[in-house]
Formats: C-alpha cells, sequence, structure tokens
C-alpha cells in the first residue's frame, strides 16, 4: 500500500484540526491532553543501513537524510553519503519523542534522492523502541532502502514492511468518564472512532453509567501488525453538555492499548486509570 498525496493532506489537516495549526507551521512544543509529555532533544543513531538500485546492487554515493515530518517542509535531523557498498551510518540530533503521539503526530523518514532516484523508509516503530529500551540505537540492517528511478515507494506502508493486515477484530473497552473536577459524568455518549481515513469511522458505541463508567465493544478493528505507530488512529471520544446547556467533550488514543491486547490474545482494553475528561475545549 502506497499512502497518497490525499492521504497525506489529510494525515495533515487531522493534525491542523488537532493543534490548531496550518500544515506549513512546525508542531507546536504543548501536547494535546492524549499525549504524554514531550522529550526534546533526543540523539539517536542509526546504524547498518543500505541504498540499493532496483536490481539489488548498492548505490554508491547517494545522499542520504533523516525528514522530520512533523513540520512542513520537512526538518533534517541527519545525514550521511552511502559508501561503495551502498552502507551508511549517520547520527541524528534534535530527536523529539511524544510518548502517546508516536502513533499520531510525529512522522520521521530516512530518504535518499538523486538526480535519477528516489527511496525512502518510515522508521518511527524502530526509532520508538530504540528510545523506550535505552539504546538510543536503529540497527537498519533489516530494512533497506531500494532508490528506484522516479521511485514513489513508501516503504514502510508496503504490505511487506507492515505485516499482512487483520480485520474485523472485536475489542472490549472499559473506561471512565469525569469532569474537569474529576467527578464521574453519568449518561454520556461514547464512540470508539477509526481516524485512518477522514471523516472517521465509528467502530462501537456506549453511554456511561452512574458512576461514570462505560463498557463499549468494538467490532470491524483492522490490526496492521508493524504500522499501528504510524499508520492507525483509534480514540475513544466523549461528549455531552454541561448544566448551562453548552457542549462538553474529551477523547482518549487507545492505539498502544488496542495493539497490547491484540498482541496479548485479551482482545480487551482497560482504560478506567486514564479517564477521558469532559471540557469545553474538547467539544466539537
Amino acid at each position: 500500500m502506497t499512502l497518497s498525496p490525499l492521504r497525506n493532506r489529510a494525515r495533515a489537516l487531522a493534525l491542523t484540526a488537532l493543534l490548531g495549526c496550518s500544515p506549513e507551521e512546525p508542531v507546536p512544543e504543548g501536547p494535546p491532553s492524549a499525549c504524554g509529555d514531550p522529550v526534546y532533544d533526543l540523539t539517536v543513531r542509526f546504524d547498518n543501513g543500505v541504498i540499493l538500485d532496483e536490481s539489488g546492487a548498492g548505490l554508491a554515493d547517494a545522499p542520504v537524510v533523516l525528514e522530520d515530518r512533523s513540520f512542513q517542509p520537512a526538518k533534517i535531523l541527519g545525514s550521511a553519503t552511502t559508501g561503495a557498498d551502498g552502507g551508511y551510518t549517520f547520527t541524528a540530533t534534535d530527536v523529539t519523542s511524544w510518548p502517546g503521539c508516536w502513533l499520531t503526530l510525529l512522522d520521521y523518514r530516512i530518504v535518499v534522492e538523486t538526480a535519477e532516484r528516489y527511496g525512502e523508509l518510515e522508521v518511527n516503530r524502530y526509532m520508538y523502541d530504540s528510545i523506550e529500551a535505552g539504546t538510543f540505537v536503529v540497527d537498519l540492517a533489516d530494512h533497506p532502502i531500494t532508490a528506484a528511478p522516479d521511485g514513489t515507494t513508501d516503504e514502510t506502508l508496503s504490505g511487506s514492511a507492515c505485516g499482512d493486515p487483520v480485520y474485523g477484530i472485536a475489542i472490549n473497552f472499559q473506561g471512565l468518564v469525569t469532569d474537569k473536577d474529576g467527578a464521574p459524568a453519568a449518561g454520556v455518549s461514547i464512540v470508539l472512532e477509526d481516524r485512518e481515513i477522514l471523516p472517521a469511522t465509528v467502530r462501537g458505541t456506549a453511554t456511561t453509567g452512574p458512576d461514570g463508567r462505560f463498557s463499549l465493544q468494538g467490532t470491524n478493528i483492522t490490526s496492521w501488525p508493524d504500522c499501528w505507530l504510524t499508520l492507525l488512529d483509534y480514540r475513544l471520544y466523549a461528549q455531552t453538555t454541561d448544566g448551562s446547556g453548552r457542549a462538553i467533550g474529551g477523547e482518549l488514543q487507545v492505539n498502544k492499548q488496542m495493539w497490547e491486547s491484540i498482541q496479548a490474545e485479551s482482545y480487551a482494553v482497560d482504560v478506567e486509570e486514564s479517564p477521558i475528561v469532559l471540557t469545553r475545549a474538547g467539544a466539537r
């Protein structure tokens, strides 16, 4: 699967709506409520990379860069030139880790471009794993990039890199909704939204009980084994009205919890410890 320019634009517009900035502006430093605290100025080393031509031979003297596409135009965080065998190693600086939002907001790609050839590799998952492990080293030995004439393939979104998608999964969610003061919010409508493609598709609905808790059955969920961090975007969204009749709402991004439940084959997600908080700013 190749991410089309239209799909890239849809993602940029979704980011615009979420953060209140234009696609041409850098992402602001303050995270939305669904994200954890961002960590800035990290250094990540990329080892054992290789650029190949369409025949599978190493491509020498090719410029390679790491692009941060959270910015438009993209920001260059590191660079190298391939050796005689097409190999490269480089260190990237000024990397941002956004703990809850690697799946939705961040977009790091290794790009090779010459006058005749182009190729790229999306590396969010590998960077995330290296940061979580505390090594800050990404081994690219198993992830060669093919630089083809007028190449347009997004390597990570191809079937082989993302793994085989699994469709029609059902997951049960347990959660809690509160007002801004932490009091349980009863009678609130909840939806599980699949925001991979906009407008979002509803995958399940529920209503909170007197204690603010809810149980929601999500259906027709897609799992893309190696692309949960980059392509998929699932969110629980809650909305109601306050005592004066004004809309209040809130949301919780649940990709990580869903991925973990599928890996564990429990197909159950409990997010009561991360309640959805209703505010006027969170309403649509």
